[in-house]
């Protein structure tokens, strides 16, 4: 037994994909693309200048104003590494004439899972205490350990500013690769920018 299937007119017709979207789709116009690049250029620079903004300073201890408080821990952890060794960044507060002061320091992790150190324990803190600023220059257990200090404070400030040097180059290069597209990309299409 034979069976014949008949198609109608229609079902004899090719099936053709549907393209529509990408005919309504615009296409780049020179003054888009400019417009493309100097968004990409200027995100570029933004980065170099948010980490330039964002760089340590390194103060000296002023030894002649260093005073010794009881303070308290008043932030919970947060570990990074530093040169490959862990590093625990966390808040201390302490109290002044005029109220209470926060500060982030920072300890090597075993030493601050060492010494038990969570919110609300008492720490021994060395002040520096100047007329309009106060800054935590070390920071030891009730027992004397001593957890964060001079050096300690001194490898933080560069470690943190290297990665930001990294970071303005970056964004500097992006700046520059973007700045060179925009440039070549106006010389190509020039006639096209200059018809009015």
């Amino acid at each position: 037994m034979t069976i014949t299937l008949v198609l109608s007119e229609e079902e004899k017709r090719p099936v053709v994909p549907n393209t529509s979207f990408c005919a309504e789709r615009p296409a780049s116009t020179p003054r888009r693309r400019l417009l493309e690049l100097l968004v990409f250029t200027l995100c570029g620079l933004a980065v170099a200048l948010l980490y330039s903004c964002d760089r340590m300073v390194y103060v000296p201890t002023d030894v002649e104003h260093l005073h010794e408080i009881e303070g308290w821990v008043s932030g919970y952890p947060d570990t990074w590494k530093l040169d490959g060794r862990p590093v625990v960044q966390f808040d201390v507060s302490y109290r002044l004439q005029d109220g209470v002061r926060h500060q982030e320091v920072f300890s090597y992790r075993e030493g601050y899972e060492g010494a038990g150190l969570r919110i609300a324990k008492k720490v021994m803190l060395t002040v520096e205490v100047g007329a309009e600023h106060s800054m935590v220059r070390e920071v030891a257990t009730l027992d004397g350990k001593v957890l964060f200090d001079e050096r300690l404070y001194w490898k933080v400030v560069n470690w943190h500013n290297r990665h930001s040097d990294f970071m303005i180059g970056f964004g500097v290069f992006l700046g520059l690769v973007g700045a060179c597209l925009m440039l070549w990309s106006a010389w190509g299409d020039r006639h096209v920018l200059l018809q009015r």
